[in-house]
């Protein structure tokens, strides 16, 4: 059982070591930091761009017409992270942007949601207006300026991730007691 222990106590140690030093990069340089993640998903493109083109050469009794469809798609693949790969930092703009209006939708959708489910609630229904209303606004606001707002999101993403790596660094060192 000791060596379980250890082993887990070492793999917290690492990740909350990685957590927190990637929670620091984000913090230290958001742009760096966006532009390092955007050019995770460009290199992701063109492998699965790669594979996705080899894998419709390996199937023997695959229709034409699916075929034909396989290698359209992983050129898809390709041209995005040839994109990606030409300007980053004009795809680095364009994920903070499209992060910040995913959230705004999602928030905008969870506010409503909430006010729909009032119907069902007799007690605190002061509450969900609250909230309801915060979610909508915050997600309006998103909506508006996503580009600030996915700045921002990136940033508590990196606060976040910092807190939950020296939390487990703390876990890490409390069970060596």
């Amino acid at each position: 059982m000791d060596k379980f222990i250890n082993k887990m106590r070492r793999s917290l140690g690492i990740n909350g070591l990685l957590t927190a030093l990637f929670g620091v990069f984000v913090i230290v340089w958001p742009e760096k930091s966006a532009s390092f993640i955007s050019m995770i998903i460009g290199f992701s493109l063109l492998v699965t761009g790669f594979v996705r083109f080899l894998a419709s050469f390996n199937r023997k009794n695959e229709i034409d017409m699916n075929h034909i469809v396989n290698v359209m798609v992983s050129i898809v693949y390709w041209l995005a992270g040839i994109f990606i790969f030409a300007d980053i930092k004009y795809a680095t703009v364009s994920l903070l942007i499209v992060v910040g209006i995913l959230v705004g939708i999602a928030w905008v959708s969870e506010g409503i949601s909430q006010l729909t489910f009032l119907n069902g609630i007799s007690n605190g229904r002061a509450v969900f207006v609250f909230l309801a209303i915060i979610n909508i606004i915050a997600g309006v606001v998103l909506i508006i300026s996503p580009f600030i707002g996915g700045l921002l999101l990136w940033e508590f993403l990196g606060f976040m991730l910092l807190f939950i790596g020296v939390m487990k660094l703390v876990q890490y060192f409390v069970i060596r007691s």
